[in-house]
């Protein structure tokens, strides 16, 4: 399973290590990262089995991982107000 985590920020990091750590791999997706951040796009984000968001950074387009990515967990209701097949985000 391949996991990127929106936002490394207190709860994302942490989240990030407790999935390295059962052996999952993760990518940290945060446009405050920096170099350590991959790269926020579609052709990046498909190659995701999920998408943990774990920040509501008002400045990133949540909307746009609708396109790419099959299965969203979002912890922030950063997708609030977005229409969405209720298989595809899960409110956590």
């Amino acid at each position: 399973m391949k996991i990127a985590v929106v936002g490394f920020g207190y709860v994302g990091l942490r989240l990030a290590i407790q999935f390295a750590r059962s052996n999952v791999k993760v990518n940290g997706l945060d446009v405050f990262a920096g170099k350590k951040s991959v790269e926020w796009a579609r052709a990046t984000v498909e190659h995701f089995d999920l998408v943990l968001v774990a920040t509501n950074h008002s400045c990133v387009n949540y909307r746009s991982l609708l396109i790419g990515v099959h299965c969203i967990v979002d912890t922030r209701n950063a997708m609030s107000g977005t229409q969405v097949r209720p298989d595809k985000v899960w409110k956590a």
